[in-house]
């Protein structure tokens, strides 16, 4: 194996490259995490000897720093199956001087579970977080947690072994359907767009009989939202900036729905914008739940 992390193990060394990617496989899983607990960021958080590499989807940040810097490396002291909740980093004497505490990223709320290697040795931590400090997550939530950490475990396995993961890709299906958010990608070139199920259930659509194109998918906005939806695909393309959505949909019983979508965008080796990609969601109940409390 060559380039930068070729004089590790080997099953490190694919997942650290993985955290390289531009758009690696860590990616889709730590923006599920963000929509699924509303965090601002997610991160990945891989040990190699006395470094720690981590990934954050704020800001795409990957950074290498001393593994005792990290609140990963707390995790892994604590071995398999730990749990960190920091509730307001800046009253953790141990968070405080974290470089994700201060400025710009400001990051008060940290709640991680360790990940593990193929072998069952704890090498890092997945987590998300926020710039407001948060209580303590309830069972569920830590529930859940775990589960994004088993997945983040089974992609590192993949990595190894060269394929994905059929039993990670239906757990991240039952998640999604779960949580109601469902994923989707948009091949530039064509308008072919790719919908997860969880999407189609939310439209109210079944793959069987709608195969979804740019234009096709569109029309499904209230046509009042339509043209910024357009143009934040316009930006995204041009740019290379994702986006982050409220919309109206209609589905195909005529129900109007409430959605949030975020994107990201994906370049290929000459920097060019090819795809763009995101995760959807339906906060129709959460909007109305929150119309009431401030009425």
């Amino acid at each position: 194996m060559t380039g930068r992390w070729s004089s590790v193990v080997p099953y490190i060394a694919k997942s650290l490259e993985a955290l390289d990617a531009p758009a690696g496989p860590f990616q889709r899983l730590t923006e599920l995490a963000c929509t699924v607990f509303d965090a601002p960021a997610a991160v990945v958080t891989l040990v190699s000897g006395d470094n720690a590499v981590l990934w954050c989807s704020d800001r795409e940040l990957v950074r290498s720093l001393p593994r005792e810097r990290t609140l990963g490396d707390r995790l892994l002291r604590q071995g398999k199956g730990a749990v960190l909740v920091v509730e307001d980093g800046l009253a953790d004497p141990a968070a405080r001087n974290h470089f994700l505490v201060a400025a710009p990223y400001n990051l008060r709320f940290y709640a991680g579970v360790t990940i593990c290697g193929p072998d069952g040795q704890p090498l890092g931590a997945f987590g998300v977080m926020d710039r407001q400090p948060r209580p303590r997550p309830s069972d569920a939530q830590i529930a859940t947690l775990r589960t994004l950490g088993a997945m983040a475990e089974d992609i590192i396995a993949s990595l190894e072994v060269g394929r994905v993961s059929e039993e990670r890709h239906g757990t991240l299906e039952l998640i999604e359907n779960m949580a109601g958010v469902g994923h989707w990608r948009l091949e530039l070139a064509s308008g072919k767009v790719h919908w997860s199920d969880e999407v189609f259930r939310i439209h109210g659509l079944d793959r069987k009989t709608f195969d979804p194109q740019v234009d096709s998918a569109i029309d499904r906005y209230h046509p009042d939202d339509r043209p910024g939806l357009l143009a934040a695909i316009a930006h995204s393309a041009e740019t290379g900036e994702g986006y982050k959505m409220r919309l109206r949909l209609i589905r195909a019983d005529g129900e109007e729905r409430a959605v949030l979508t975020q994107a990201r965008a994906e370049r290929d080796d000459a920097g060019v914008v090819k795809v763009l990609y995101g995760v959807f969601q339906d906060i129709t109940d959460q909007q109305a739940q929150i119309g009431p409390r401030s009425a």
